[in-house]
């Protein structure tokens, strides 16, 4: 994957952790960093499993089965590269 792909879902990740311009949502924040982590980000591997120690054991499958699913749309011809 484009590592430019990786770190924008590493930084979405970090902004739904945070809350910074979007609500907060631990869920969706460990979406985007198992989604990174499975493209080699090894922060988001460590920034999830800090997260999944403040969420619930649902919280954490609903995460992984998100990912799971997820179902990336081909990017846009006018992407960075």
């Amino acid at each position: 994957m484009e590592s430019w792909l990786t770190e924008a879902q590493f930084n979405f990740g970090m902004m739904l952790a945070k809350g910074d311009g979007v609500p907060k949502n631990n869920v969706n924040a460990c979406l985007w960093w198992n989604l990174a982590e499975a493209s080699g980000n090894q922060a988001a591997a460590e920034n999830r499993a800090i997260l999944e120690k403040q969420m619930t054991p649902e919280e954490i499958a609903e995460a992984k089965r998100l990912a799971a699913q997820f179902v990336p749309r081909s990017a846009p011809t006018d992407s960075p590269r």
